[in-house]
C-alpha cells in the first residue's frame, strides 16, 4: 500500500499537496475548536451532539435517525439518507457517519477542483492553482465543509458535474447534476432536476405538500418568505433597518454586517470573475447560488451559501502575490473568529 501511494504521488505531484493542504486545515479546526473553550462560554441554545453537528448539523441528524419531524421538511434528504445508510459501517454512529461523508466529500472536491482549475483557457500555473485550494479551505465560512453540513457534499456534485459536462460525458453530468438537486434547492439551476422533483412527489404523498421545504421556511426565522417572491431592493430595504435600529455593539448587527458584507463581495468577485473569461456555465450558475436565496428576503446564511460559488476561489487564487497574501491574512483571522464561534453554540450562517 506505501508503495502504491508513492507511485501515486511521484505520478501526480497535486495529490502531496493537496492531502497536505486538507490535513493543515482539519488540524486548525480542531485546534480553534480547542482554544474556543477557553475563550468563549457555551451556548447551548442548538448546540448539537458535537460542536461540528451544530444548528442544521442537529436536523441533519434527526432526518438520519428517525425521518422528517415538523418544518425539518426545509432540509432536502440525500445527506440524511446517506449519514442513515453508512451508518452502520460505523457501529450505527450517526454522527461518525456524518463526519466521514462531509470531509470525504471535501478531500474528493479538492481533486476535482484541482483538475477544473487546471483548464488551458483559465491560464493558471501550479503556484497559483495551489493558492485557489488554500482561499477555498480557509475562506471565513469554510468550516462549514467538515461539519454536518451539506456543503461538501453539494460542491463535490456540482463540480463533479460541471467536470464531466467539460469533458462530454453527459450521461455522467446528468447523475451528478440530479443529485445535487436532492442536496439542496439550488441545485436544480444545473437543469437536470429530478432531485428536486423526486422529492415533491415523496412529500406530495406523506405530507399533502410538494412545497413545503418552501412553506416551513419562516419556521426558522431570519425572516424568510414561505412562498413569497422577496425581490432585491426589499432585501435592501430591510437590512437598512437592521443597521439603523440595532445596536452596534450586538451580535445580531455583527452578524448582518457579514451577512451583506459576503453578499457583496461575491458579487463582485464574480464580476471580476466574467472579466477573466470564467465559464460562462460555471458563472451563470455561480449567480443563481448567490442571487437565489435573496428571494425568500434575507441575507441569512449567504456567508454559507457563497461556498458554493467556486468561481470566486479561482479569482482570489489569480490575484498577484501582495494581494494574495493581505486578503488571505484577513480571511484566516475571520476563519479563527468564526470557527469558534461556531463550534461554541453562536450563529454564524
Amino acid at each position: 500500500m506505501r508503495k502504491f501511494i508513492k507511485a501515486l504521488i511521484r505520478k501526480y505531484p497535486s495529490c502531496r499537496f493537496i492531502t497536505i493542504i486538507f490535513i493543515i486545515w482539519r488540524l486548525n479546526l480542531e485546534l480553534l475548536n480547542f482554544l474556543g473553550r477557553f475563550i468563549l462560554p457555551e451556548k447551548n441554545s442548538f448546540f448539537g451532539t458535537i460542536p461540528w453537528a451544530n444548528f442544521d448539523g442537529v436536523h441533519y441528524l434527526s432526518i438520519a435517525k428517525s425521518g422528517y419531524f415538523q418544518y425539518e421538511q426545509a432540509f432536502f434528504p440525500l445527506y440524511p439518507l446517506l449519514i442513515r445508510f453508512l451508518a452502520p459501517l460505523f457501529g450505527g454512529n450517526f454522527v461518525i457517519s456524518g463526519f466521514i461523508i462531509s470531509n470525504l466529500s471535501l478531500l474528493f472536491s479538492l481533486f476535482i477542483f484541482w483538475k477544473l482549475i487546471g483548464l488551458d483557457e483559465l491560464k493558471l500555473n501550479s503556484e497559483k492553482r495551489k493558492w485557489v485550494l488554500i482561499f477555498f479551505l480557509f475562506f471565513p465560512t469554510a468550516f462549514f465543509f467538515g461539519s454536518l453540513y451539506t456543503e461538501s457534499l453539494f460542491l463535490l456534485l456540482i463540480l463533479g458535474s460541471f467536470y464531466f459536462l467539460y469533458k462530454k460525458k453527459i450521461f455522467l453530468f446528468a447523475i451528478l447534476a440530479s443529485l445535487s438537486s436532492a442536496v439542496r434547492l439550488v441545485g436544480a439551476f444545473l437543469l437536470v432536476p429530478v432531485g428536486l422533483i423526486g422529492y415533491m412527489f415523496y412529500l406530495a404523498k406523506e405530507f399533502a405538500d410538494p412545497l413545503i421545504f418552501i412553506h416551513a421556511q419562516p419556521a426558522f426565522g431570519a425572516g424568510r418568505s414561505g412562498g413569497d417572491l422577496i425581490l432585491l431592493p426589499q432585501v435592501y430595504y430591510r437590512y437598512l433597518k437592521i443597521f439603523l435600529t440595532v445596536p452596534f455593539s450586538s451580535y445580531d448587527f455583527f452578524i448582518a454586517v457579514l451577512e451583506f458584507f459576503m453578499f457583496h463581495l461575491s458579487l463582485y468577485l464574480l464580476y471580476l470573475a466574467w472579466k477573466r473569461k470564467i465559464p460562462e456555465s460555471w458563472l451563470l450558475f455561480s449567480l443563481a447560488v448567490v442571487l437565489g436565496p435573496t428571494l425568500t428576503g434575507s441575507l441569512s446564511s449567504m456567508p454559507r451559501y457563497i461556498l458554493a460559488a467556486f468561481p470566486i476561489f479561482i479569482v482570489l487564487g489569480s490575484l498577484d502575490i501582495r494581494k494574495r497574501k493581505k486578503i488571505f491574512i484577513l480571511f484566516y483571522l475571520l476563519f479563527c473568529v468564526l470557527t469558534i464561534l461556531f463550534t461554541r453554540g453562536y450563529w454564524i450562517s
